[in-house]
């Protein structure tokens, strides 16, 4: 009768440890999808950005007709090459 109810406690200690891990196993499948939602929501908005930054480079492929000649260009290639304007 003892070896009954010893093995009927270490069967129901068995179960309850079952019964956790499962619980476990269900929250973290639950945040696993909430976190391949997230990824999916970051990658549709990282595409979105990339579709709209190769529109904008197709719309601004055309090269301009007539040259900058502005004071503002002729500051910009001083400064690239280190010299500076005389006044």
């Amino acid at each position: 009768m003892e070896a009954l109810e010893a093995e009927i406690r270490a069967l129901r200690g068995s179960l309850i440890r079952a019964e956790e891990a499962a619980a476990d196993r269900a929250a973290t499948v639950t945040v696993m999808q909430a976190e391949i939602t997230a990824l999916r929501n970051v990658l549709a908005a990282a595409r979105q950005v990339g579709r709209a930054a190769i529109d904008a480079f197709r719309i601004n492929a055309v090269a301009p007709t007539v040259p900058d000649l502005s004071p503002r260009w002729r500051q910009a290639i001083m400064r690239i090459f280190g010299a500076r304007e005389s006044y």
